[in-house]
């Protein structure tokens, strides 16, 4: 088959490799010229992964079978009005991908169905201070539709607001921009798969977050367990359920943000997708579930083989691992530890760099400046947080001074340092 990938960032190189190892010939749509996925593709076009428009046109010029996206959000409404409109499989109809993608619809479907969320409100650029009276600050500024907190800023006063709306606005494709009180939390994902409307839970994991005032909610560091599973573990999935039926869905991934505070488990955002800290790698680690094949054959063949969802439970878990997000600090690139010698350690389940010698790092403002990633494993939470460091400790980005750019950042959940 012919298969149209949207996306080709690294946190999509695995759905490419498998579309390859599937026999099918990938083509691949991004607009970046050198995006990571390109070396693994058969064909590689440049524009953007939210032109629809042009998207099928290019898919009708070279028969496309199948349209897939695994770890990218606004790459699913594409993916999924592309589909509709040439009458080829998706897991989503355009209006549930347009709910799951858009703040706006999220936002209302949270309030509609009584499902908590941080109080919000939508603002334009010429907002005027009674639009936004209802809110307490410290207050959260983010695009309605964008992910990787892009355009994402901790607000303290009006002016701030203004100062930054503007850039929160420049990474969307809606003229209004999302506001909400800011809620102290630790964050928790889910991860699951529903078939014909059952849901199953496949990973809970601590989201590890940058804990800075202006661009916030920056992810170094995926735990799985999460550490608070067992105390919240009714709560978890109730609330997961609640989500599924509010938004009436029904088959494919599903990737959900939640936060944990002083009142509670809060719902952040709802994604109908893998989980972009590479969840494609860890979730197979985790449950033996090849999840990235699920999501490709369903696009194929609008169905799945699930059997491998039905004797695993998360409840039985003796698997610990990290994944380790890393960032640098700003610097031209001069030396890097080989990545074999990381790969060959004996913990170390998976790494790869996003950088090469030579490449110049630009100053951390949102996800997309990470350096690399590595996949730890331990016997328990505490070991596995030890081979972390280890692995900090062995490796080197250096730049021609010999200082070591490579960033480290806390890998534990806030309260459980104090619980």
């Amino acid at each position: 088959m012919r298969v149209m990938v949207l996306g080709g960032g690294s946190n999509q190189v695995e759905l490419i490799k498998k579309v390859k190892q599937e026999g099918d010939e990938a083509i691949l749509i991004d607009y970046q010229l050198d995006c990571p996925g390109k070396k693994y593709a058969d064909m590689h076009i440049m524009i953007s992964t939210q032109d629809a428009k042009n998207i099928k046109r290019i898919a009708q010029q070279q028969k496309i079978d199948a349209i897939v996206t695994a770890g990218a959000d606004q790459p699913v409404l594409t993916a999924a009005i592309v589909s509709a409109e040439l009458g080829i499989g998706f897991y989503a109809d355009p209006e549930l991908a347009k709910a799951v993608t858009n703040k706006i619809l999220m936002k209302s479907i949270f309030t509609k169905n009584n499902i908590p969320t941080p109080k919000y409100c939508l603002i334009k650029k010429d907002f005027s201070e009674s639009d936004i009276s209802s809110l307490n600050f410290p207050l959260v500024l983010k695009p309605v539709d964008c992910q990787g907190q892009r355009g994402v800023y901790k607000i303290f006063s009006t002016d701030e607001i203004r100062l930054k709306i503007a850039s929160t606005l420049s990474y969307s494709m809606e003229d209004v921009a999302l506001l909400e009180e800011f809620y102290e939390n630790d964050e928790i994902t889910v991860n699951g798969w529903l078939d014909n409307g059952e849901l199953k839970i496949i990973s809970v994991v601590d989201r590890i977050t940058i804990k800075q005032d202006n661009h916030i909610g920056i992810c170094p560091c995926h735990n799985f367990p999460s550490v608070y599973f067992k105390k919240y573990h009714d709560e978890l999935i109730s609330l997961t359920h609640e989500i599924v039926s509010a938004f009436n869905m029904l088959n494919g991934p599903v990737y959900f943000q939640y936060l944990l505070g002083d009142e509670g488990l809060k719902v952040n955002e709802v994604a109908m997708r893998i989980g972009a800290a590479y969840e494609s790698i860890t979730i197979p680690m985790i449950a033996n579930i090849d999840i990235t094949k699920m999501v490709l054959d369903y696009c194929k063949y609008n169905k799945a083989d699930t059997s491998a969802l039905k004797d695993y439970s998360m409840d039985n878990n003796q698997i610990y691992l990290s994944t380790q997000m890393f960032f640098c600090d700003a610097g031209t690139i001069a030396y890097m530890t080989p990545l074999e010698d990381i790969l060959n350690l004996p913990f170390v389940k998976a790494a790869q760099y996003g950088y090469q010698t030579g490449d110049t790092v630009k100053r951390l403002v949102n996800a997309t400046a990470r350096a690399g990633y590595f996949v730890v494993e331990g016997c328990d939470f505490d070991d596995m947080l030890m081979n972390v460091d280890f692995v900090f400790d062995y490796f080197e980005i250096l730049d021609s001074k010999g200082n070591n750019l490579v960033k480290k950042y806390n890998s534990y959940p806030n309260k459980y340092l104090f619980s």
